[in-house]
């Protein structure tokens, strides 16, 4: 099976890819000296190192930018990119270097650039960058291209090293956002003279070789001091937090009157009845599984006085619950177990997914219920086998699924 060839435009962007890796991998070293040169020199020597080494590296363009216009031909049996390209990358990296340290429109100069103000990323712990030392002559220049302003440090730079001409230096200058080149490259060449006839090797050397750097620990004193601020912030926020969790005021659970009168109550229609043969085809073991039984399971008015008793206990006349139970009113429309008659009371059986709720009331004194409120969360095939349905002369009763191997039978 032949392999599918990629789109024609899509081998050409990844052909300009490779030739920009190629080239940035060739000329990085100079891109990192063009934009550690051109960055703020208020900056300090490790910020700008770890800046020059970011722009360059996102000076590459992405997978679906096109390459940018013809290029001169390849001499054979070399890897070498065009001149376009490296042209490219310098003028993205003049771009971003020249554009960090000039402040947004309507920002005070008195104060620095904000993204001069924010960390550079990948952040460095424990540790300080820079160059190595240079002699008197580095200082001196140094001290020189700190007085200066970034186009003319780009173009003392891309004239001395990189010895482009004038004019291949103001399209660079112009490309990379500088409005007056022809004043930048006045500035180089002051820069030139005061640097005298060993320019070019002044820049080459290592003072300004942000590639060849040196490591040092930061202050470790004062980073102590930070770090144990940094766990006194930290632990006071923490106890704080738990005093506030502590000390909140908690809802108390609900009594018998908190219900408001006016509460929605579930219809009784709504109730969840589960058909009589769904338990042979379910693997659930717990009341769910229950079908609703008794004599009196479709008595409308005798299941919403139950729902009534459970919405708002306090028209019940007794009230019983186990050890953590909760008592407030059913969430939604619950799943009727058994509604009959039961030694002379009627007994209606609700169950919620969390309790399991048994209202009785008198024959003769309908409405006069009350209410037993036990909990169900943890009912297995053992605790959720039988359920009591009356208390009287003739003993419990008790409930089950009719034929399955729990089944037992009321009494």
């Amino acid at each position: 099976m032949p392999i599918p060839s990629l789109p024609r435009s899509a081998r050409r962007g990844r052909t300009a890819l490779d030739r920009a890796e190629t080239a940035l991998f060739e000329e990085y070293s100079a891109l990192v000296r063009l934009a550690y040169l051109t960055l703020p020199p208020s900056l300090s020597k490790h910020r700008r190192i770890l800046l020059a080494h970011s722009l360059v590296q996102r000076s590459l363009p992405g997978s679906r930018e096109r390459d940018p216009g013809p290029h001169l031909p390849k001499p054979r049996g070399t890897g070498r990119p065009s001149v376009t390209q490296k042209d490219r990358l310098r003028g993205h990296v003049l771009r971003s270097a020249i554009a960090y340290g000039r402040p947004p429109c309507g920002w005070p100069h008195r104060l620095p650039p904000p993204r001069t103000l924010l960390p550079v990323l990948p952040v460095v712990w424990g540790l300080r960058l820079f160059p190595r030392a240079g002699g008197a002559d580095d200082l001196a220049l140094g001290r020189a291209l700190a007085g200066s302003t970034a186009a003319a440090r780009a173009a003392f730079v891309l004239r001395s090293v990189d010895e482009r001409t004038d004019a291949a230096i103001a399209t660079l200058l112009r490309a990379a956002g500088v409005t007056d080149p022809e004043g930048a490259l006045g500035a180089a060449t002051r820069l030139a003279e005061s640097a005298g006839r060993a320019t070019q090797t002044l820049l080459g050397s290592r003072e300004f070789d942000a590639c060849t750097v040196q490591t040092g620990p930061t202050d470790l004193l004062r980073r102590r001091r930070r770090v144990r601020f940094l766990w006194g912030a930290l632990s006071t926020l923490v106890f704080t937090g738990v005093l506030l969790a502590v000390s909140a005021p908690r809802s108390a659970p609900p009594s018998a009157g908190d219900t408001p009168a006016d509460a929605t109550l579930p219809d009784p229609a709504d109730l969840v009845r589960t058909p009589r043969d769904s338990w042979a085809d379910t693997a659930r073991v717990d009341f769910t599984a229950w079908p609703a039984r008794g004599a009196r399971a479709d008595d409308p008015e005798l299941l919403a006085r139950a729902l009534s008793g459970w919405s708002r206990p306090a028209r019940a006349g007794h009230m019983t619950t186990t050890a953590g139970t909760p008592m407030d009113a059913p969430p939604h429309a619950p799943q009727l177990l058994y509604a009959g008659n039961v030694d002379g009371d009627a007994v209606v059986l609700l169950h919620d997914g969390l309790r399991v709720v048994r209202y009785s009331e008198p024959l003769d004194a309908p409405g006069h219920g009350a209410l037993a409120l036990a909990r169900t969360d943890d009912a297995d095939v053992t605790t959720a086998a039988a359920l009591v349905v009356g208390r009287g002369a003739r003993g419990r009763g008790f409930s089950s699924p009719p034929g399955s191997p729990r089944h037992g039978r009321a009494t």
